[in-house]
Order: C-alpha cells, then structure tokens, then sequence
C-alpha cells in the first residue's frame, strides 16, 4: 500500500521546517524533525510496509491532517507495519 500527497499540493523545505503548500502557495501545513522525514519518505512514493517503526507516529499525524492518504489506510494497519 502507498501513500501519497493529498493531489494539488506541493512540498518545500525552508530554513529546516518541510512546508505543505497549496496550488497558490498558501501554507497548509508545517513540520519538522520525524514528521519532515516521514513526509519525505511519501513525497517519494515509499509503500506503508516499508515506513521505519520510528516514523509510525509521525505517518498518523500525517494522515490525521490530511497530509498524505491512502485509499486502503488505517491506523491499525500503520501500527501494525
């Protein structure tokens, strides 16, 4: 399973916080350190499975921001990876 940027925006890295933008350049959402890294691993396509255990908390506060989803995701499942 994969998950990916929510579609129409973009990811940029600015003085050690990665920032979630929209089509206009609205910021949608700002993280730094686990949460940066994680967010890195989907803007390049990493499967669910593959997510480091370390990154588990960082991927569901991802996803409960609406970040990144997944069509096929669950909390049970991330934590279970």
């Amino acid at each position: 399973m994969k998950l990916q940027l929510m579609r129409d925006v973009r990811v940029e890295s600015i003085d050690g916080e990665t920032i979630v933008l929209d089509r206009v350049g609205a910021t949608l959402h700002r993280v730094s350190g686990d949460a940066a890294e994680a967010l890195d691993l989907v803007s390049h396509g990493i499967d669910l499975v593959d997510v480091p255990d370390h990154l588990a908390p960082a991927m569901t506060e991802l996803l409960d921001s609406g970040v990144v989803v997944s069509s096929d995701w669950s909390r049970r499942k991330l934590l279970k990876s």
